[in-house]
């Protein structure tokens, strides 16, 4: 058996739980396949039932991750699939549920799926430093237990995959509307993009090369805000953090986004295998 380990992770937190994952299964080929860059998404991947994908993403629709993009390049036939949604300690509302509608429209089978909290992009105050120690154990045994499973060609959930709800009612308010969206894929308005670069910026060109998306013009400091998907992966690989966000509403849910989700309270990880 081949495991593929196939990620989007922008901040890097669902690369380090990919990582954890991977070190759960032993004595067995992978390969890895980073999806931020351009090129690996418009490439196809034609997988068999001797083979195990591990997915690891944001969320399961298309609002910080080119789900739907990344999809259309696999053809399952058959093989194992787990996946995992990555969310900043609030809340991961569909996400779960999307990625195993996905995975099963693409023609896979689902051994495993997972809910798992890594440091919120968008302020370094939620999720500090996690995955921690307690998340790669169970990142770790989530491998092995899907490993196994694959391999046993055992494709039944004992525990199904539910809606994670925030812990406070305006996260709830977004939960609840996207269960009667869940066929749709979503986006954050233009108008909700907005960022620009401060006098701090030195020029280094980190921000455009590692966008994912290719929606940064460092010599005209301008954003695409049609093709940005606010990963927010320019504002965390910036060296002089030079790039701000000019929304005020995004701006609020970054300072405020315990009073939104409670994600100040610790949410530990969920799998569903």
């Amino acid at each position: 058996m081949k495991v593929y380990l196939i990620y989007f992770s922008p901040g890097g937190s669902t690369l380090r739980a990919m990582k954890n994952v991977a070190s759960g299964m032993k004595d067995v080929e992978m390969e890895w396949i980073d999806m931020s860059i351009p090129a690996n998404r418009k490439k196809k991947y034609i997988f068999t039932s001797d083979d195990l994908v591990v997915y690891g993403t944001l969320t399961g629709g298309m609002l910080f991750s080119p789900n739907r993009e990344i999809f259309s390049a696999f053809e399952g036939h058959g093989a194992a699939f787990a996946g995992f949604a990555q969310y900043g300690n609030g809340y991961y509302g569909v996400a779960v549920k999307q990625l195993k509608r996905r995975a099963e429209s693409a023609g896979f089978n689902v051994v495993g799926l997972g809910a798992f909290v890594g440091q919120y992009s968008l302020s370094s105050h939620y999720a500090t430093g996690r995955p921690d120690s307690k998340d790669a154990d169970t990142q770790r045994q989530f491998g092995q237990t899907i490993l196994a499973k694959a391999k046993a060609k055992n494709y039944r959930l004992s525990v199904r995959p539910h809606v994670g709800w925030a812990k406070k009612t305006m996260g709830n308010i977004v939960v609840f509307v996207r269960q009667f969206m869940m066929n749709s894929d979503y986006t954050l308005p233009p108008s909700m993009k907005g960022k620009r670069y401060t006098s701090h910026c030195i020029e280094c060109g980190k921000c455009e090369s590692n966008c994912p998306m290719g929606a940064i013009n460092l010599k005209t400091r301008t954003f695409d805000l049609g093709k940005c998907i606010s990963c927010y992966r320019c504002i965390n690989q910036c060296p002089k953090q030079a790039i701000e966000v000019t929304n005020k509403m995004m701006r609020n849910i970054g300072n405020d986004f315990d009073k939104m989700a409670g994600a100040g309270i610790r949410r530990e990880c969920e799998v569903f295998v």
